[in-house]
């Protein structure tokens, strides 16, 4: 244990007092009475500075071994709280008592206690683990606090190694992920790191001094924390600290307000009052300008430059810049942007350079702004236009020409394919025509001599000829009908659709009751010949097996949509049949099915003997179940 005379700056030491201390002196503190005391690796010592008399006081554990004192702390009541390797300890003149690492509301949540911090109300516990804990004094109840980073992972791997309980209430806490804000009333940490301004990573001890200012002791240098700005302002061994590396807890402010630091090469002694900060802004200026392109780098010379122009070609281009202050200019910091491109200001540290690669064509304009050594900006900077011009096709003429030529390609190819569809339309009429006038008029004149000659012929094998003749003539002029009907463009409406559909109703069911129900909207709605030519022969066919075959006395036809599908219903009160044994009827249901399919759609059939018989066609209005497409035009 050594003497410092502030007076003459001349260090004493006391040999005689190290065998009774130990070998190694943990933490000293002076008590409210003026008594000093350590802790030492061999228990706590007391010590009367003016006789120079001391009392050592272990405190073994059941092993015997003694407890090595790390921390020590005294709360408002006079109570002297003792940390150690072990556990947490308590002394006053009744007794001494020993807090388990049990965790929970009775014990710390670890061994190796490192700080120790007391207000009116609460200890503050600073674990080797990270964690912090806090016991109520009133209650006796522990309390876990565990350090969160700013990205939400607990720092329980890092070494908590000084606390620090502000006028407001606030926890500080130094640990080796840096420094910590906690609001108790709240339970949320703040982390600081190098990334807010630490000098380094590691922070060992807090000391707050008369004006409101903590200071930091890390790993790499000295920082000044401005609560108040969450500011920092770091000093180095090119500042004259003489300490670089700090010791944990190793702080104390005198009574003059100066500040006591103890760090791995010495003592740091200092009046906060005396240090001034550095007010100049000093101006920034641009130092060089590279270009890179396929035909190499170019160097352009910035005090000649009043608009940086990047001609096409350009990839890259580099922008170097200094701040001209000559104050520590090693600590001077930069951020910068390029108006129009950054959303934001870029904050580059003390690096120089600014870097874009493929900038779009257009108007920038790039700011840089810099800080002293002692964080002060100079927010007026440095500006400088840039125009990126852009090549031939990203010109807006070349754009309008592409877009003129795309909209005349789309406009010519749209012509043609109306020109295709109304040859299409007139090819169908002159079909519909020809068939109409030609070929049916041929074929009812063909009907009409036989029908004629069938009454002349007195033999019946020649009338029964004629007949036969005849009644095929007339058949094919009916599905001839059929053909020009589907052929002719004037049809290619749902409304026409369903007056064919009740056409054919009137024509095959003339001796039945029947009904033709359309709960389709918009009638006018185009339907593809394909789907209008499937579904008549399919509905004819159907009709054709009812006067056939059913032997019915109603007859019902629905057309109508249900869950995104078309259904055709026929449904009659005959005779029924057993679709398993259908007979001559097999060859007409594959045939509408394989219509039905066609179209994109299935075919039901329901009956049974004596039952009547129910058809239902279902086509799917835009894609069938297995991801066929259908023709049908409705939506």
């Amino acid at each position: 244990l050594s003497r410092l005379d502030e007076a003459t700056g001349m260090l004493t030491t006391e040999p005689s007092w190290s065998p009774r201390l130990g070998t190694v002196i943990w933490d000293l503190m002076v008590r409210k009475d003026g008594s000093l005391w350590a802790g030492t690796d061999r228990g706590l010592v007391e010590v009367d500075p003016a006789s120079g008399q001391h009392r050592l006081r272990s405190f073994p554990t059941d092993d015997g071994i003694p407890r090595q004192i790390t921390v020590l702390e005294e709360d408002a009541e006079g109570r002297l709280w003792l940390g150690s390797f072990r556990e947490l300890l308590s002394l006053d003149a009744a007794r001494t008592t020993v807090y388990p690492t049990t965790g929970g509301s009775s014990g710390t949540s670890g061994s190796g206690i490192n700080s120790l911090v007391a207000d009116d109300a609460s200890l503050w516990i600073g674990l080797q683990g990270g964690i912090v804990n806090r016991l109520d004094l009133s209650t006796g109840r522990f309390s876990e606090h565990t350090p969160v980073s700013a990205l939400g992972v607990p720092q329980t791997s890092e070494t908590t190694y000084d606390l620090h309980l502000d006028p407001e209430g606030l926890l500080w806490v130094a640990s080796g992920a840096g420094l910590f804000r906690y609001e108790p009333s709240a339970r949320r940490f703040t982390q600081f790191t190098t990334a807010q301004g630490l000098p380094g990573s590691v922070v060992y001890l807090v000391q707050p001094d008369t004006q409101g200012q903590h200071w930091l002791g890390t790993n790499r240098g000295l920082a000044r924390l401005d609560p108040a700005a969450e500011s920092f302002t770091t000093y180095e061994l090119s500042d004259g600290i003489g300490v670089l590396e700090f010791n944990r807890h190793a702080r104390w402010i005198d009574p003059d307000g100066r500040v006591w630091l103890g760090g791995a090469n010495g003592l740091l002694s200092f009046d906060p009052a005396e240090i001034r900060q550095d007010s100049s802004r000093s101006p920034v200026a641009l130092t060089r300008i590279s270009m890179a392109s396929r035909e190499g780098q170019t160097e352009i010379d910035p005090r000649a430059v009043e608009t940086l122009t990047l001609p096409p070609g350009v990839s890259t281009v580099s922008l170097t810049f200094a701040a001209l202050g000559f104050v520590a200019p090693d600590r001077q910091r930069y951020r910068y942007r390029l108006e129009g491109f950054d959303e934001d200001w870029v904050e580059s540290g003390t690096q120089r350079r600014a870097r874009y690669t493929n900038l779009p064509p257009g108007r920038y304009t790039f700011q840089v702004v810099a800080a002293n050594a002692d964080g002060v900006w100079n927010d007026e900077g440095f500006s400088l236009p840039v125009v990126v011009e852009p090549a031939v096709w990203q010109t807006a003429w070349f754009k309008w020409l592409v877009a003129l030529a795309v909209l005349g390609a789309l406009t010519a190819v749209y012509r043609a394919r109306v020109q295709r569809l109304l040859a299409l339309e007139r090819l169908r009429l002159r079909i519909a025509g020809d068939l109409h006038d030609d070929l049916a008029g041929d074929l009812s004149g063909i009907a009409l001599a036989a029908d004629l000659l069938r009454h002349q012929v007195p033999e019946d094998a020649a009338r029964t000829r004629l007949g036969e003749i005849r009644d095929t003539a007339s058949g094919m002029v009916e599905s001839l009908r059929d053909i020009v009907w589907t052929i002719n463009p004037e049809h290619d409406t749902l409304e026409a659709l369903v007056r064919r559909m009740r056409a054919v109703a009137r024509q095959l069911l003339a001796r039945h009751q029947h009904s033709l129900r359309v709960e389709l909207p918009d009638e006018q709605r185009a339907v593809p010949m394909p789907i209008r030519h499937d579904l008549l022969l399919l509905y004819k066919e159907a009709l054709h097996n009812v006067v056939r075959h059913a032997e019915a006395g109603q007859v019902q036809v629905v057309l109508g949509r249900e869950n995104g599908s078309i259904l055709l219903s026929v449904e009659d009160d005959g005779r029924g049949f057993d679709p398993l044994g259908a007979g001559s009827r097999g060859h007409g249901l594959r045939s509408m099915r394989q219509r039905a399919e066609r179209m994109g759609g299935s075919l039901s059939v329901t009956s049974s003997p004596g039952e009547g018989t129910r058809l239902v066609v279902e086509i799917p209005m835009a894609r069938t179940r297995d991801g066929r497409s259908t023709a049908w035009g409705l939506s």
